[in-house]
């Protein structure tokens, strides 16, 4: 029993880690969409989506398809999704085809900044056989952040279980008498 609560506690006491890790939602409506050459009508406006991200807020990530899920979106889209984080408060989200810093057709990159607490920012998208993008800075944004645990959380919940498990394993036996 001293053997695994040694065990246990090396474990929870290795497991610390600054990591940031969260998950957040960003449900989105972009409108007034314009050709920046102004010789294309939009075909849709407003571009109504929904992504959700899991990241590490304390790491900049490039062009990263883990983590991330477009939900709900009313454009084409042909490419899986990437993500980048030029800092924590700054993120770029598209399709894979140019990166996240760049579009392609049917793609679209959706970008913001203070993704932590009052996101703000535009999107631009483009689509098959139309020669130019649609750009837009109008955009509202509500983002929801979901409880995601730490590793130490994690290691510290499976250390608890484990530590039950020990007690109830050792525990005597009494016998029952019925009278």
């Amino acid at each position: 029993m001293k053997r695994l609560i040694a065990i246990l506690g090396a474990g929870l006491l290795a497991s610390t880690s600054s990591a940031q890790i969260i998950k957040r939602t960003f449900n989105f409506t972009a409108y007034n969409f314009v050709d920046p050459f102004g010789v294309v009508t939009p075909p849709v406006d407003p571009v109504i989506g929904s992504i959700t991200v899991k990241w590490d807020r304390s790491n900049v990530v490039t062009d990263d398809p883990v983590g991330i899920t477009l939900n709900s979106i009313n454009i084409l889209v042909d490419s899986p999704l990437v993500f980048d984080t030029l800092n924590p408060d700054f993120m770029e989200i598209g399709g894979s085809i140019f990166g996240a810093s760049g579009a392609g057709y049917n793609d679209f990159i959706f970008y913001f900044n203070d993704a932590s607490t009052n996101p703000y920012g535009g999107f631009d998208y483009t689509q098959t056989g139309i020669n130019t993008g649609f750009v837009t800075n109008t955009v509202t944004i509500t983002a929801t952040t979901d409880p995601v645990p730490e590793p130490a959380s994690w290691a510290m919940m499976l250390g608890g279980f484990g530590l039950i498990g020990g007690a109830l394993r050792t525990r005597r036996k009494t016998a029952v008498i019925f009278a």
